[in-house]
């Protein structure tokens, strides 16, 4: 574990549910406990609740970004960071203490703040009650385009012929 300035512990680099290879991810309740006692603040700072959905991390979505935390070694030093930079008693206090804490953090370090903000969006905007939402809301289908979306020409083979002709120009190994 590391002790933040704060006092807040999070798992170091290797340790736990944040490994520096996601082959070697493994969910260890205690580390990922330790996580989950400030990250649900955090979402909830970033992605409050509105008049039809609760706060993201009220939402449960903590676990989602600690998935996709272990696939990427930015993400992944980006939460360590933060874990280790947050006041004590984030997840208890009042919002404003939040947000004025998570402003102070971004100011301090825009970019590592922007990779926490591309998590806190990535679990979030894929979540069914979130894209029902925004469909209603907008009118706008709230699905990828393929593969039902835009409709594609057939496949051309002519375009290959100028290559289909040329002598290899690769060594074979």
């Amino acid at each position: 574990m590391v002790t933040g300035p704060a006092g807040i512990n999070a798992p170091a680099e290797g340790e736990g549910a944040l490994p520096a290879d996601p082959a070697d991810a493994t969910t260890d309740p205690e580390v990922d406990a330790a996580w989950l006692a400030w990250l649900p603040g955090v979402l909830d700072t970033l992605l409050p609740p509105n008049r039809h959905l609760p706060a993201a991390g009220q939402m449960g979505l903590a676990d989602a970004v600690l998935v996709d935390a272990r696939w990427s070694p930015e993400f992944a030093q980006a939460l360590r960071w933060l874990g280790a930079e947050l006041p004590a008693g984030f997840g208890a206090g009042d919002e404003t203490v939040r947000v004025e804490a998570l402003r102070a953090l971004e100011a301090a370090e825009p970019r590592r703040f922007a990779t926490i903000v591309n998590l806190a969006y990535n679990a979030y905007y894929v979540q069914p009650d979130v894209l029902a939402l925004i469909q209603s809301e907008s009118g706008f289908t709230a699905r990828p385009p393929q593969p039902l979306g835009y409709e594609l020409e057939p496949f051309d083979p002519a375009v290959l012929a100028t290559v289909s002709r040329r002598d290899p120009f690769w060594r074979a190994v």
